[in-house]
């Protein structure tokens, strides 16, 4: 397990294909990272249920993002709107949530029938 401390670490070493690094943050295995469009905003998803939002220009935590209805299912989906105001969760067995970046309460979401989303895209 690879620890590592700052957001750029964060992004070099998740897109290296390896195995998930942990971030200082986090203190668990990363499973998902995205980007905002406009690079303000770097959104974290781990193993155990939680997305954290950081400030790209500063690495200070903004929001965490914690469904409990997840019940610590891990993230393995993020993804930003465009505009940068909403978050798409998913997690590993299929449900997909849509989280106010600002707030950070939760906007809708998607339940699934059977099988898990392969991929979450705005």
């Amino acid at each position: 397990m690879k620890v590592v401390s700052t957001l750029p670490q964060v992004v070099k070493e998740s897109t290296k294909g390896h195995e998930a690094p942990v971030f200082a943050a986090h203190k668990v295995p990363l499973t998902a990272v995205a980007i905002s469009r406009n690079g303000t905003r770097l959104a974290v998803g781990s193993e155990d249920g939680r997305a954290k939002v950081y400030s790209m220009a500063d690495g200070i935590e903004e929001r965490q993002i914690d469904d409990e209805a997840m019940g610590g299912r891990a993230v393995i989906g993020l993804e930003y709107s465009a505009d940068g105001g909403r978050l798409a969760t998913a997690d590993n067995l299929g449900y997909v949530r849509i989280w106010d970046t600002i707030g950070g309460q939760m906007r809708g979401g998607y339940d699934p029938p059977e099988e898990s989303p392969i991929f979450i895209d705005y």
